[in-house]
């Protein structure tokens, strides 16, 4: 697929879906005033906390995604991608947009917590600049991904070694990390993977090379036909185990919504195809194109901002258990999305983060 000189329509709409996926997730279960998210305080046996578990587990594919979609990008042979533009271009976009936003949730987060100036405040704002807020962990990612894109180029340059990749991927850390939630042989996994130093493997690159495979290469309607069952039967399990190990044990359980487990890399490779599938080949009208591509391209601001609007929400003492999670978090998630859209087209209409940032 050629994804050189032309927008990919339905990337973009996969692209705005995870980012809605992605706000709702943070509305269940954001750190927004300390570890007190509606997720957390919950009580895991009552039914509001099983509400918000499904929820979770319905929006886990949004990174998995968002890596996925970049890797189609990133790594299709037919874009051509020189070291001075990855570094001055899409390094340089991500590591700003990372030190300032970090510096806005930094500044902006004991305002909005009403803390008093302190010592121990001034320490809190350096510490959270540099360490920046919870969810912008993901762009530390992408600057990892964009460091390793010449090496995985080549990697990738064939289906073979795509393959393979994608096989050792799914041993060493896909079903190595199923393997450490088993009592007993989490230790020895660990132990003996460790002997082995497969790092080239480790993490979310998987994701990367996965999205790049299935757009280059796709499965046949059997295949895909496979995937989606697999997909359905990950998601459900993933509900009823995660809410009966909480349940049972009266304890939150977050053990099965690790992003690098098979039952998350089935809901997103799911996602993805579904996507690819339906939409790939839609004639779109010109209303819908402007509306996707405008949604997509406010998709970046809205991942950096959202979550002062969840903050500044939450400090009002309106959260996901306001009233039953079932109304609360579509609505929630609804107003968070409006106003973060919003903010992001009104940062668009800044020349220098537009040019530099969004």
């Amino acid at each position: 697929m050629d994804t050189a000189n032309k927008r990919v329509l339905w990337l973009d709409l996969l692209r705005v879906v995870a980012i809605f996926a992605m706000v709702l997730l943070h509305v269940c279960t954001g750190n927004f005033l300390g570890l007190d998210s509606a997720w957390r305080s919950a009580d895991p046996t009552g039914f509001s906390w099983q509400i918000l578990n499904l929820f979770d587990c319905l929006t886990r594919f949004c990174v998995p995604v968002f890596c996925m979609i970049s890797g189609v990008f990133f790594l299709d042979p037919d874009r051509e991608l020189p070291f001075k533009k990855l570094f001055s271009k899409n390094i340089r976009r991500i590591v700003l947009a990372f030190i300032v936003t970090s510096a806005v949730y930094a500044l902006l987060g004991p305002v909005i917590r009403g803390e008093a100036l302190s010592f121990g405040t001034l320490v809190s704002v350096v510490k959270n600049g540099v360490l920046g807020h919870y969810h912008l962990w993901f762009l530390l990612m992408l600057i990892g991904f964009y460091l390793i894109v010449p090496l995985l180029r080549k990697l990738c340059a064939d289906r073979k070694s795509m393959e393979y990749f994608l096989l050792l991927t799914f041993i060493f850390v896909f079903l190595y990390n199923a393997v450490c939630l088993l009592p007993g042989l989490g230790s020895l996994a660990t132990v003996q993977a460790g002997k082995m130093s497969v790092g080239l493997v480790a993490g979310f690159v998987g994701y990367f090379v996965l999205g790049s495979y299935l757009t280059r290469f796709p499965l046949s309607r059997r295949s895909c036909t496979f995937v989606y069952i697999g997909g359905a039967v990950a998601l459900c399990t993933t509900v009823v185990m995660n809410g009966l190990l909480s349940f049972t044990s009266g304890v939150a359980q977050e053990g099965l919504y690790g992003y690098l487990l098979p039952n998350t890399l089935l809901e997103a490779a799911a996602v993805f195809l579904l996507f690819h599938q339906l939409f790939a080949k839609k004639e779109w009208s010109e209303k819908q194109q402007k509306v996707i591509l405008t949604l997509s391209r406010y998709s970046f601001g809205v991942y950096l901002i959202h979550d002062l609007f969840n903050m500044l929400l939450h400090r009002l003492g309106i959260t996901a258990l306001t009233v039953s999670p079932l109304l609360a978090v579509p609505v929630l998630t609804a107003v968070v999305l409006a106003a973060s859209i919003g903010g992001s087209a009104l940062l668009y209409r800044i020349p220098l983060l537009k040019k530099y940032i969004l």
